[in-house]
This record gives structure tokens, sequence and C-alpha cells, in this order.
């Protein structure tokens, strides 16, 4: 890894705008960033007293907007001077380069030539590197590694047993110990803040300390897991341990409390269900951009990627929709003519008839356009269709159990559009019952890859003096056109053939996978309740109470509580009933022992649901256990 001498002060002016020349940038842009880093003073106050302004020779003023971006120009050339079987890293000013052998001497050789390239280029480029800061690492896992001597400079490099790049801390074996001991320690500092805040009586409600959690800890526990997660278990372990203390200051939790129950009052599922979640992500980002380097890295290795067989092996990555872009500059948007006078009235104060009269009034200025009605349909079961219907023509499209209503919408109308391709029909009002679908076409450019091919589509036909309008249609209120189109995709979700490829975007492939995660997780909660019989399965959510109300709602519906479970902290024997001789526990003190019979039935009708008690009558509960002398 190379260090570069105080990069963004040493950065070549007249390498900028050289760069800028040789990429073909001409006109008044070149000529305003030469006026933007000319002329450039500074001055340094020490108390109240300012020093003489001096001029700035070199350097990109730090703290602009446009420092980064030029900074960026200057430096972007670095990776030519290297030769194709090296790798390389370039993150900002963070550049490293790594090469894999298992010759050695040929690999000195190799590397001892790239530093001399890498010198070369700093004295054209005006940067410097330091080889004091520059460090390299041997990575093996064998115990005794050849000693490799390289120079920059005259200077010997060091060679190190670990490494930190981007944030993360890289050891000679990848075993992860060093980055994950000290991302406890961080961790760890940061909890005090929970600790201060966390007091059972008087402390931040749980809403605001599970913010604090997300936004200070836990974002450092999800940087990098996707690399770090395959570390061994019993070093993920000591993540663990602060992920369930956070949420247990958060919640108020009794210190016995299970780890799982906290996790499901807290609604914040554990780190390894964390990092597939985040994992799924980074995977469905580089299927939506195939040219990624990085992605044939990614699948060759998907045996070694944990959860693979359980999502990723379910549905084929060639059916993800690449990532588009513009065929036209954003400046000069097409002018697409879009009509949502309709969905200004709503559709429940609204008479079908009117909304009706509303529609047709608008494609009274559409006589002479061709009508064409488009519609989406996800069934219960997830299967989707789409489908568009003209006056003479129809089609009908099964799409993929992953896309989402919005997906089959927007895959409707860009059918339509290529269907308009081949007829000779000049003008065209695509009516649709999807608001966000046209919403999403009028910003441009669009999100969704789906939209940036509708609107490519638009900005073709237009060229082509087409003349195309949208026109938003109440659904389902009688349209004849819609209700066909309708019918139509939803044949087309439950027909039984294979469905199209390229019919989902990557927005829908993460969701589908967050609602796996999430299924698993639930499955795994149903499996815990039917071994342990926990108080209940749902707990029940309550909002606008006190802090000390919150601890003792979460104690109970977990039923883990201070007069339930003091005694394994104080090691001792469980409590028994004195009347019943049965254990003591939640539930039995508010449903089934008699000797608080006529005091519970003051407060609530005898019921045998312990859900319906705390969330209805929680608030007679706490006073009920003070009578009783029984602290929660």
């Amino acid at each position: 890894m190379f260090d570069i001498q105080k990069a963004y002060d040493t950065t070549w002016k007249h390498k900028v705008l050289k760069t800028l020349h040789k990429w073909g940038l001409r006109g008044n842009l070149p000529f305003f960033i030469q006026n933007f880093l000319r002329d450039r003073k500074f001055q340094v106050k020490v108390n109240s007293v300012l020093s003489k302004p001096t001029s700035q020779e070199n350097g990109v003023p730090q703290g602009s907007v446009l420092s980064v971006l030029l900074f960026l120009i200057a430096i972007n050339d670095i990776t030519q001077c290297l030769p194709q079987n090296v790798h390389k890293s370039l993150f900002v000013d963070d550049f490293c380069i790594y090469f894999t052998t298992k010759n050695v001497k040929y690999a000195k050789l190799l590397l001892q030539k790239v530093i001399q390239n890498l010198e070369d280029w700093s004295e054209k480029s005006g940067f410097t590197f330091s080889p004091i800061k520059s460090k390299g690492i041997i990575f093996s896992k064998k115990h005794k590694i050849p000693r490799i001597s390289l120079r920059m400079g005259g200077t010997k490099l060091e060679f190190v047993e670990s490494i930190r790049f981007l944030g993360l801390i890289f050891d000679r074996k990848l075993t992860w110990k060093e980055h994950i001991l000290a991302l406890e320690s961080k961790c760890k500092q940061r909890m005090n803040i929970m600790k201060y805040l966390a007091h059972t009586s008087w402390g931040a409600d749980k809403p605001t300390l599970l913010k604090i959690y997300r936004s200070f800890i836990r974002s450092k526990l999800d940087y990098g897991s996707i690399l770090y997660g395959s570390a061994n278990r019993s070093l993920l372990k000591k993540l663990d341990s602060i992920h369930n203390s956070c949420i247990r200051l958060a919640t108020g939790a009794y210190r016995t409390s299970p780890v799982v129950s906290i996790e499901v009052e807290a609604q914040e599922p554990s780190l390894q269900h964390r990092r597939y979640q985040l994992l799924a992500g980074y995977v469905t980002k580089l299927v939506s951009h195939p040219s990624n380097p990085a992605i044939e890295d990614c699948f060759e290795a998907r045996a070694e990627i944990p959860f693979y067989d359980t999502f990723f092996s379910k549905f084929n990555f060639s059916d993800v929709i690449p990532a588009a872009n513009l065929n036209f500059p954003p400046w000069t948007p097409p002018n697409i003519e879009i009509h949502l006078n309709s969905c200004s009235l709503s559709k429940s104060d609204t008479s079908h008839a009117e909304l009706r009269s509303n529609f047709f009034s608008t494609l009274e200025n559409y006589q002479d356009y061709k009508q064409i009605y488009t519609d989406g349909s996800k069934l219960e079961n997830s299967q989707t269709g789409c489908a568009f219907i003209t006056q003479n023509e129809s089609r009908s499209f099964k799409l993929s159990p992953i896309a989402s209503i919005f997906t089959a919408e927007a895959f409707a109308i860009h059918q339509a559009l290529n269907f308009l391709q081949e007829t000779e029909d000049k003008k065209a009002i695509i009516c649709s019952d999807s608001l966000s679908v046209l919403s999403a076409l009028q910003t441009v450019p669009g999100s969704n890859p789906l939209i940036i091919q509708i609107q490519n589509s638009l900005h073709h036909l237009l060229s082509l003096n087409f003349s195309i309008a949208f026109c938003w249609c109440p659904g389902h209120v009688g349209v004849a056109g819609n209700t066909e189109a309708d019918t139509l995709a939803r044949e087309a979700a439950s027909s039984a053939g294979p469905f199209l490829p390229l019919t989902v975007i990557a927005e829908d492939l993460n969701k589908y996978i967050k609602k796996e995660i999430v299924k698993n997780w639930q499955q795994e909660w149903t499996v815990y309740c039917q071994h342990r019989n926990p108080p209940m399965s749902v707990f029940p959510q309550l909002s606008g109470l006190p802090r000390a109300d919150q601890v003792k709602l979460t104690r109970l519906c977990i039923g883990h509580t201070s007069f339930t479970h003091q005694y394994i902290i104080k090691k001792v024997q469980p409590p028994t009933c004195i009347s019943c001789n049965v254990p003591l526990s939640v539930k039995h003190v508010l449903i089934t022992c008699p000797t608080y019979q006529q005091l519970r039935s003051k407060i609530f009708p005898p019921l045998s649901d312990l859900h319906t008690i705390l969330s209805k009558y929680f608030h007679e509960i706490p006073p009920f256990f003070k009578r009783i002398n029984l602290q929660i």
C-alpha cells in the first residue's frame, strides 16, 4: 500500500487542465476550472494575528465541492503505468497493488519494476510517495514466509504482519482477528453513550436508544461485514456480545433474558442475519452492473458465500435487468405529455361514473390518437404478469414472481412502446392505472433501470416524429380498456408457461431476499417458541409510555423479571408460589394463581391470553404488582 505525501496540497494544476484537454473537453468548462485554480491565496491566523497572504502555487482548495473531483482527475492515470497481471485498487488517495504467485523471486522482480514505474509516474505528475509510510504485506497461511526486499527512492519498504486499507485491517492469514478486536474496542467506547442514557427509570425511550445504536454502533459493525463475516465463529461472537448488550440496554430487558427474545422485542435481527442481508444487497448491486470487475471474482467464489444455496440458488441472475444509462443529455429531456388530472379525485369520495367521465374528457383531446391500455398484476401466490391492449391488438407477458407490481406496470408500458415501433401509427396515448410509474417518468434521469429504458424509447420515438402522450386511468371503475388489460395480465400471471427473462430489477431482488431473511428469522423464532415455551410469541407494542413503564412491559413480555429470575444472579434456588407450589412466573401471577384471583378480577376480566392483558390493561399492571409486593 502506497502513501502519497500531502496529496491534495501537491496536486499539479497544469496536469488537471492537461488531462481535461486530453479527454476532449473544450469550451467554457476548462476555462472555468483554470480560473478556479489560479490566483488562490491563503493566510494563517494565530490568535488574532493574520499572516500576509501567500500564493498557492499547487494543490486544490480543501473544502471545495470540486476539490475531490479535480484530485481524482489528476491521479486517475496512475494505474496506466502498471502491467496487466498486477491488480490495483484506487479510492481517492488510498492506493495499493497486489499480485498472486507461487514464485517469490518472480514476484520480487515484478513488484520492484512496478515501483520504478510508479516513481517515474510521480516525477511526471507532481505527486510524491512516502516510502516510510508505504507498507507491504505477504498473505500466506504458511508459518514461515519468505522475506522480500523492495526499495522505493533508495529506502527499503517495510513488510508488516497486518495493514489497514479503507478502514479494514488485513492480517497476514486473513483471520480478521486484529480487525474484529479493534472494532470491538471502538464499539465498547461508543456503547458508553447508551449506558449513560439507558437508565431504567428516567432514561431515554426505546426508539431513541435503538436509533443511537443503529447510527453510532451498528453502522460500525456493518462496514466491511461482507468480508470479515468469514472469520472464525468465536471471533464473531465478540461482536455478537456488543450487539446483544446494546439492544438489552435499549429495551431495558432483564439481565437473564434470552437474546432471541430481546431481538424480537427490539425488532432487531442478529448480526448474522444482518450480514446476510448486507451481502445480498452487495450481490444484487453487482448483478445489476455486469461490467463491474468484482462480479467475476464474487461468483467464482460463490461456494464460499454464506447463505448462497439458501437464497441465490433459487433464481438465475441473468433475469436481472442491468443498470441503464440515458441515451440523451439529462438537461434535454424528451417532451412527454403526462395527464394526471383524474388522480386529484378521491376514489372513496367520488362515484365511478364521475371518475370515468373525468378520464374520458381527457381522451377527447386525443381523438386521432391510438389508445393503448396497459396494466400489471401480482397474484397472492406472487405470480406476476402484465399486458397491453389496443383496438386491434393485445399482448400479455408472464414475469418473474420476484418482480414487483411497479416493475410489471413499467414493463407493460415499455412493451407498448416497442409495439409502436412495429406499427405505422405515429400518434398514441398510453393509459395506465399506475400513478407511481407515470410520476417516475417525469423524473429525468430515473433511478429505476426500467424507467430509464422507457425514457430512452420515448426519446427515440420522438426523434422519429412520433407523438406520444400518457394519461392516468382510474382502475377498477368500469373503463373497458383497463378491465380487459387487467384480465389479460391476470391470465398471464396464472399461466403455466415460463416467465420472460430480464424482468427483475435489483431493487425487487433485494426486497425478495430481505423477505426471505425475515422469513428465516421467523422460522427460528417459531422453533424456539415450540421448545422453550416463552410467555408469548408476539409482543405487544404500546407507544407513548415513559421509560420506566417501557422497561416493565418488556420484562413482562419476555417473562424474565426480578421476581422470577433474580435467583440466577444471586445463585439461589428458583422461587416458587407459596400457595400452588409451582415455579413463579409472570403467566402464573397474572392468570392462574388463585391467591390473586380476587385482586385480578378488579382490574381485568378473567383472561387466559397474556398478550391481551398486557396490551389492553397494562396501565393497571404495575400497581397490581406493587400491591402484591413483587418487583418487576
